[in-house]
């Protein structure tokens, strides 16, 4: 009896760490930090780095002035290759509208 008992509570707490791992590991968020200068660009914030060049600061319209042009560190939740910058658009009366082809990197939920 005492042997049934104790293997129920190494089960019992066997799957009740695995449980709390589990937990962990799905809350578990991986941080992007990033050094470059800060820039405003056209469609927003930038952050230019050594490695990946531009990387657009997700939903931040532009650089508070004591930080534009200088370097800076700057982190986020992820950096993501998307289409961030809608295409050029020829009108109907022939103008060009601003935009940029291809993706863009984007750095999401910056903090700096």
């Amino acid at each position: 009896m005492k042997k049934k008992l104790l293997f129920i509570l190494i089960i019992i707490l066997v799957v009740v760490f695995a449980v709390g791992i589990i937990f962990l590991l799905k809350n578990l968020k991986e941080t992007v930090i990033m050094e470059g200068v800060a820039v405003n660009g056209k469609a927003g914030a930038i952050i230019i780095t050594e490695k990946t060049g531009p990387v657009y600061l997700d939903r931040i319209d532009s650089w508070p002035d004591d930080k534009l042009d200088k370097k800076i560190m700057v982190e986020g939740s992820e950096l993501v290759n998307i289409k961030y910058i809608e295409d050029s658009v020829i009108g109907e009366d022939g103008g060009i509208s601003q935009g940029a082809e291809g993706t863009q990197w984007v750095l999401k939920n910056p903090k700096w």
